[in-house]
């Protein structure tokens, strides 16, 4: 008899340990709950204070490419294909022209639709690019 109740007094030990083991999580969050004013209000200043500062910074924009001049084994397989033979300098120049030319630069906003894209109050009629300062 005696055996059977220190079985069971080990069994509720061991069930009460288990219960203390538990984590509750509305004790956790009730905390949080509790000062949710501080939350949202703290947040919002957050917000607010860096949209502010984003919005009064100036615009800062810097765009820059780089162009390597072709090298023997490119304009090797340039010849090879059946583009006549070619060399670095003149290839390079051909596509510099080619690259910096006002026509081509047309040809590419007219495709792209990109003056309607980037200007699209001033884009009712046919725009076409300026001739850059040379």
């Amino acid at each position: 008899m005696e055996s059977r109740k220190m079985e069971h007094k080990q069994l509720e030990a061991i069930e009460y340990s288990r219960h203390d083991d538990e984590i509750d999580l509305f004790e956790l969050f009730a905390p949080l709950i509790q000062q949710w004013r501080w939350l949202v209000g703290i947040t919002l200043a957050g917000v607010l204070i860096s949209a502010a500062v984003a919005l009064s910074m100036p615009k800062q924009y810097e765009v820059t490419a780089k162009i390597a001049s072709p090298n023997a084994t490119g304009v090797a397989a340039i010849s090879v294909r059946g583009y006549g033979s070619q060399t670095a300098g003149p290839l390079f120049e051909k596509f510099h022209k080619s690259l910096t030319s006002d026509v081509q630069l047309n040809n590419f906003v007219a495709t792209g639709q990109w003056d309607a894209k980037l200007y699209p109050v001033s884009a009712g009629g046919k725009a076409t690019v300026r001739s850059r300062q040379k």
